[in-house]
């Protein structure tokens, strides 16, 4: 438009000037009509773009919900099951000390005599009860042997005993 009214008006001096064009006429409110729509057009991307954000988000917030509240399960099964194994091993430590006591005692008790039958302090023996003497004495400490060891484990394992590595010959030791 302004170029035709350069064109038609390039003979007169006011209309070598071009003139901005009033606010009423038809330049001016397809220029405001075009910025308005443009803003709404934004606005409504953003928004739309503001909306899929924010489903993501809560997709993933909830995603992260769901894994926590599993990690948490887990935990407090885990929680649960260490418990367990204490209580467990607890028990299992008040019973090798009552197996100890049970046994260790009345074995000493019994092997003390029979070391003194077999040494000879209430007089000669024959062979056949000497020789049933030596076979109590030899199983009853192998018994022995037995529950210390027991308790030898229940004090590693409670830690009132040190292990103590030391260089053996294997295959000797075995046979």
């Amino acid at each position: 438009l302004m170029l035709a009214a350069l064109l038609v008006g390039a003979s007169s001096p006011a209309a070598a000037a071009p003139s901005a064009p009033a606010l009423g006429t038809p330049s001016w409110s397809l220029l405001l009509l075009s910025v308005a729509v443009g803003a709404g057009a934004m606005g409504l991307w953003h928004w739309l773009r503001l909306r899929r954000l924010r489903r993501k988000t809560d997709a993933q917030i909830e995603t992260l919900t769901t894994e926590k509240n599993r990690a948490e399960e887990a935990r407090d099964v885990a929680a649960e099951r260490v418990d367990k194994l204490e209580t467990m091993s607890t028990a299992k430590s008040q019973f090798l000390e009552e197996v100890r006591h049970a046994f260790r005692r009345p074995l000493t008790l019994t092997l003390g005599p029979i070391d003194a039958l077999l040494d000879g302090h209430h007089g000669p023996l024959g062979d056949e009860v000497s020789t049933q003497l030596r076979l109590a004495q030899r199983n009853g400490t192998r018994v022995l042997w037995l529950v210390n060891q027991l308790t030898d484990l229940a004090e590693l394992e409670t830690g009132r005993m040190a292990l103590t590595p030391t260089e053996a010959n294997l295959p000797a030791f075995v046979a």
